[in-house]
């Protein structure tokens, strides 16, 4: 059995509660099963919430780098986080899917 691709799923998360967020990702999370790859969402990438934005960012980065597949939400540009991550998803040459 062939293994799916990791999909990065990125978005904008500052500004938003912790439901909303997690709302908002977990259907961006169905969309990208649905293209056939398995998504890794940073809102499940071990730390709390509420720890710093960098710790967060040097997480996703490092978790973004180990998906060939990266997939842009509707707001990404409304987000610092997801605005880095696209920069340096298109320096490494990672194929990007933009949210419909």
């Amino acid at each position: 059995m062939r293994r799916k691709l990791k999909c990065y799923n990125s978005g904008k998360i500052g500004g938003l509660s912790l439901p909303v967020a997690a709302k908002k990702f977990e259907q961006a999370d169905k969309e990208i099963r649905a293209i056939g790859c398995e998504p890794v969402n940073p809102l499940n990438n071990g730390l709390q919430f509420s720890d710093p934005w960098i710790m967060h960012m040097v997480l996703d980065v490092y978790n973004m780098l180990l998906c060939p597949v990266v997939y842009f939400q509707r707001d990404w540009r409304e987000s610092r986080g997801a605005r880095i991550e696209y920069k340096i998803a298109k320096f490494f040459g990672k194929e990007m899917i933009f949210q419909k």
